[in-house]
């Protein structure tokens, strides 16, 4: 097993600014720990990609990634004066359907398959401020595949410090790193729905990746032109112990040139994604 590893920046930083409180009665939202459960998530995604050379050739690509499926122990307790959020990867499987290619499905199960046992914990705030985030297993080899990663595993949703009701909105920055890339991203959280017990959210987020080389050799530079990911979730979250039931959608374009003894590689490439996520009876 690997050393653990950290996944992505704390976002003890990160400010959250509440545009409109919602209806009465309004309350104060907290995460509380929770009884251990079980969770199925699932992703699927198609990645369409156009590579341009420095002579003008053209060719185009589409991957259809096949359906991953995955079983999760998942336990909140209280730490300190915080909360620890462990997710451990019981079992991992992907279908049939999706890209024939041999060897191409070959490379994603192995990437995949490198989850089944990891555990991920979450230090945090009973209002989703994150202290440390941490991974006993390595971040995807390339930067797609973290998105996808970013997709399916987002962070606990920020809820606000001041009452809220139905109807409540409120907006989240954050400047997350994948591969060494940074972002800067915009998040949109309402509250559709808010019981003694559960929270029900729709979320829409942007992230933007600025120019910025990736990689600089002494005969070959990577560089990112451009890159962005929408995000939209509808999700219903318990309070007590964070059970989910989420449904998103996410669209990632990536525009990279690369400069290779005087060759010009120009490739963009647009994933979508469709993630779900629901407790295990």
């Amino acid at each position: 097993m690997l050393a653990a590893c950290p996944v992505r920046k704390p976002t003890s930083d990160t400010p959250v600014v509440v545009s409109d409180h919602g209806l009465e009665p309004r309350r104060a939202l907290r995460y509380l720990p929770g009884p251990e459960f079980r969770a199925t998530t699932t992703s699927q995604s198609i990645a369409d990609s156009t590579i341009t050379t420095t002579t003008l050739d053209t060719t185009k690509q589409r991957l259809e990634f096949p359906l991953v499926r995955k079983q999760l122990t998942v336990a909140v307790a209280s730490e300190g004066t915080g909360l620890a959020l462990t997710q451990h990867v019981d079992e991992v499987s992907i279908s049939a359907d999706g890209d024939r290619d041999p060897a191409f499905r070959a490379r994603f199960e192995v990437d995949v398959q490198k989850e089944r046992g990891t555990t991920r914990t979450t230090r945090l705030s009973a209002t989703g401020v994150v202290a440390t985030a941490t991974q006993d297993q390595a971040p995807p080899a390339l930067l797609i595949r973290e998105l996808l990663t970013l997709t399916a595993q987002d962070e606990v949703v920020r809820l606000p410090d001041e009452p809220v009701g139905v109807g409540a909105t409120w907006r989240i920055t954050s400047q997350p790193r994948l591969q060494g890339v940074q972002w800067h991203g915009v998040e949109t959280v309402r509250v559709t729905g808010l019981t003694a017990d559960e929270l029900t959210l729709a979320t829409e987020a942007e992230l933007i990746g600025p120019p910025q080389d990736l990689s600089v050799q002494p005969t070959q530079t990577t560089r990112l032109a451009r890159g962005r990911l929408h995000l939209t979730k509808q999700l219903t979250v318990s309070l007590r112990g964070l059970a989910r039931t989420v449904y998103g959608e996410s669209s990632a374009e990536l525009d990279v040139i690369v400069w290779n003894h005087g060759l010009e590689v120009t490739s963009s490439t647009t994933v979508k994604t469709v993630y779900t996520e629901k407790p295990v009876p």
